[in-house]
C-alpha cells in the first residue's frame, strides 16, 4: 500500500480551495424551536450609532420576510 496524502489523489483542477463570504446581517434558521432569529453585526467605533443602524437593518430585514418581496443585490 502506497502512503498518500488525502488530497494527492485527487487530480489538480483550477477551482479555488475555498470561497469565502461575509455578511453583514444574516439569518439563523432553529429547526427544533420553529423561529428565525435575525443577527447583525455592528463595528464597535461609534457603538451608540452602529447600535441605531443595527437595529434598523434587523427591523428592515424582518419587515421584508413578512411582505416577503424579492430583494435585488448588486454583485459588483
Amino acid at each position: 500500500m502506497q502512503n498518500h496524502r488525502f488530497l494527492d489523489i485527487f487530480p489538480p483542477c483550477d477551482e479555488p480551495d475555498i470561497d469565502l463570504m461575509i455578511f453583514r446581517t444574516f439569518l439563523s434558521f432553529d429547526s427544533y424551536r420553529k423561529k428565525v432569529h435575525v443577527i447583525t453585526l455592528l463595528s464597535a467605533d461609534n457603538l451608540e450609532k452602529e447600535y441605531e443602524e443595527g437595529i434598523k437593518r434587523i427591523n428592515d430585514t424582518v419587515n421584508l420576510i413578512k411582505r416577503g418581496e424579492k430583494a435585488f443585490f448588486s454583485t459588483s
